[in-house]
């Protein structure tokens, strides 16, 4: 990323090649997960393999026939393949990429297919069944039987009629959660698991902490119906002493399918809300284990001190553990947790925190974020370029995430200040979020520099190789227009469409850039690099849902 002309003291080169560092990883972890890439891919070599841009081929390719991207963004994208190689992305395809890998309700897709079908919607589909574990083929197959399968077995679970009931809530996983959990087979569900680490066990182990057994049970018994089979069950097979314990009724509740997919949907939302960076498998390891122990301190940190990990779950013996899941996703997905939340305000509290801090602390946070940062792009580059590459997925998303953060943002700058180990998952992607969103916000801003200080000329293309349709726009918006003789008047339509885009576009850059503008000139107070970029992003996130959506819906939303 280039030094912005006249505001290098506000944003240093240095600064803007750190911001720039992740945005390879981040396409090339969407694509993965869309199958048009390798997982085994080495995202550290600095040449594009032919997998590399095939796929990324295939992607422009299929985005353009969903008609995902208004054709006036196609000229920019062909502009800066032809200026930086066809490997390179523009930060449009970075967000659709970003979007369509959402699991949070960014993205409807369409609720109609026919075995063959093969389009960028059906890699989504398959995607998303794939992270509920629904699915094991290659995410990039054409529409089959398999697909049909996981849809029907997901159909039969949610006790639906259509498939296209399903289609609705495969890419809203909160909401999926919640309908799951409302179904009669459901209401009443405690979920077992293996889990063979002693440590764990001893902690929460009856000798160790006695209390924890009475508070489960009374917790449990809140939770569900206690004349329910699964309550008397788990009295009469469970809840008893290891001699008298029933091992064959606790394996044969591991291995339900009912209870696979309660603990992968678990799994799920401890990794879409930065608790879990490992395999999405169905299975408690230690990786899982923790991310609920760091979950549960967190909670605490956010002022839940009523939470305690020994309410919501407890070792039975030999490995054996019991989950009290509807007391757990009752707080995962509590209505506080989910009321209207205002990213802009996330920003505006998190650069007044940043400003009433003392030098030195601003000093840390901005250094212990630097490399944070660095922390988080070079596990991406390890995880995509692991020969074995088991643990590839890391959620891009955002909501969970600063739903989460919101409610705990006075602790997150005494983290980032001193570094806590413990939160460094949750650190890792605050951050690479913050980054990515400061990133887009000064990408528009330099655009906007751009259309006031550089050349601005739109060129169409000719289908066929021939000489295109140029119009060069000078200082005062006169226009110089050359057409070449036999310009079809498709051609021509397409330029004016082009043209139209550009200008829209350079409205729209050109106002915001006004807005920082204004803000730097007013300014009362010194601005850093860090105060700067998180205005820059306030009035983005401000602007581009206010003057942008009362003109047109972007291909984003």
């Amino acid at each position: 990323m280039q030094s912005l002309f006249g505001l290098e003291a506000y944003l240093p080169e240095g600064q803007l090649e750190v911001l720039d560092q992740g945005r390879e990883s981040e396409a090339k972890q969407a694509l993965i997960e869309l199958g048009y890439l390798s997982p085994n891919l080495n995202s550290s070599q600095q040449t594009f393999t032919d997998d590399l841009l095939d796929g990324i081929r295939q992607f422009r390719k299929d985005y353009l026939r969903a008609r995902l991207i208004p054709t006036g963004f196609r000229t920019e994208i062909r502009e800066i393949q032809r200026i930086e190689g066809p490997g390179q992305f523009s930060e449009f395809e970075l967000q659709l990429l970003l979007r369509l890998t959402d699991l949070e309700g960014s993205f409807q897709l369409p609720t109609q297919y026919n075995i063959g079908d093969q389009s960028l919607f059906t890699r989504v589909l398959h995607y998303r069944l794939d992270v509920l574990g629904l699915y094991t083929q290659a995410i990039g197959q054409a529409f089959n039987s398999e697909t049909q399968k996981a849809i029907s077995q997901l159909k039969q679970w949610l006790k639906l009629t259509h498939p296209q009931q399903v289609f609705q809530l495969l890419g809203d996983v909160p909401k999926l959660t919640q309908y799951i959990l409302s179904q009669p087979e459901y209401k009443d569900r405690i979920v077992y698991f293996r889990h063979h680490n002693p440590r764990h066990q001893k902690l929460f182990s009856f000798e160790h902490a006695p209390e924890f057994r009475r508070e489960f049970r009374r917790r449990l018994k809140q939770q569900l119906d206690r004349q329910s089979t699964t309550f008397k069950d788990f009295k009469k097979f469970a809840f008893r002493n290891e001699k008298k314990m029933d091992f064959d009724f606790l394996q044969e509740q591991v291995e339900q399918d009912s209870n696979r997919l309660l603990l992968r949907l678990l799994q799920v939302h401890q990794w879409m809300r930065g608790h879990y960076r490992g395999l999405l498998d169905n299975e408690m390891g230690d990786v899982t284990f923790e991310s609920l122990l760091e979950f549960h301190r967190t909670e605490v940190e956010a002022g839940n001190v009523d939470l305690q990990a020994g309410h919501f779950m407890m070792h039975l013996a030999q490995g054996y553990w019991v989950l009290n899941i509807h007391y757990l996703f009752e707080d995962i997905l509590s209505p506080e947790f989910f009321e209207k939340f205002d990213t802009e305000d996330f920003y505006h509290q998190f650069n007044s925190l940043m400003e009433n801090h003392s030098v030195q602390a601003k000093h840390n946070i901005q250094r212990n974020m630097n490399e944070v940062w660095q922390a988080v792009n070079d596990e991406a580059r390890q995880e995509l370029s692991s020969k074995k590459n088991l643990i590839r997925r890391i959620y891009q998303g955002a909501k969970s995430l600063f739903r989460t953060l919101g409610r705990m943002i006075k602790n997150v700058f005494r983290w980032l200040a001193q570094k806590v180990k413990q939160t460094l998952n949750i650190l890792k992607n605050m951050v690479k979020v913050l980054f990515r969103e400061i990133r887009e916000a000064i990408r528009m801003f330099g655009r906007g520099l751009g259309f006031l200080f550089g050349k601005r000329m739109v060129y169409t293309p000719h289908p066929n190789g021939n000489q295109g349709v140029i119009t060069d726009f000078d200082f005062d918006f006169d226009a110089t227009l050359i057409v070449p003789e036999h310009s079809s008047p498709h051609l021509l339509r397409k330029h004016v469409e082009n043209c139209q885009s550009y200008v829209k576009a350079m409205e729209f850059s050109m106002l915001f850039t006004a807005k920082v503008i204004k803000w730097v000139i007013t300014s009362s107070s010194p601005i850093g690099w860090t105060r700067f970029a998180f205005h820059l992003v306030k009035v983005f996130k401000n602007f581009i849902f206010g003057e942008l959506l009362r003109t047109r819906k972007p291909f984003w939303i």
